[in-house]
């Protein structure tokens, strides 16, 4: 079983055993493949086996477990991100600029970039939308009507 896994990393890194991220870890206990598209691919010791027969699906990766790691601890903080901002959101009445969300949740300047894509994520979701009459960066939150028994209210 670990030749089949390890041709199989191999052959999507190009010849060596190693994490697709970072590029450092070499061992086949902390390196896996990660699947882009999840597919029922079997148990995990038949996994690389299904992998190699499957002909080598092009979206999958090699990733070490550090990386792995620090994938979900990335998107765990993008989660708390987006659970301050809907949370002041709700407080929230009228208009409101990107820098009032700044000032307002003391946003450290290394959580701007992910404050852009928080916005852009509420907006193609329909809970914020860009206010008319005002500069670009001003939105306005979008309030649904409640339905009681068929009547909206």
């Amino acid at each position: 079983m670990e030749k089949i896994k390890a041709d199989v990393l191999e052959h999507y890194n190009r010849g060596q055993v190693g994490c697709h991220r970072c590029g450092g870890q070499r061992d086949l206990m902390v390196v896996s493949i990660r699947q882009l598209k999840q597919r029922a691919m079997g148990l995990p010791r038949k996994q690389y086996l299904n992998i190699q027969e499957a002909g080598y699906p092009k979206e999958n990766k090699v990733i070490c477990l550090d990386c792995w790691f620090q994938r979900f601890e990335k998107k765990r903080k993008q989660q708390k991100l987006y659970k301050s901002v809907r949370k002041w959101l709700r407080e929230r009445r009228g208009v409101f600029g990107y820098y009032d969300i700044i000032s307002e949740l003391s946003l450290p300047p290394e959580k701007r970039n992910s404050l852009h894509k928080c916005l852009f994520d509420l907006k193609k979701k329909g809970e914020i939308k860009l206010a008319t009459g005002h500069s670009q960066a001003c939105f306005t939150r979008v309030v649904k009507p409640v339905t009681i028994f068929g009547n909206r209210y």
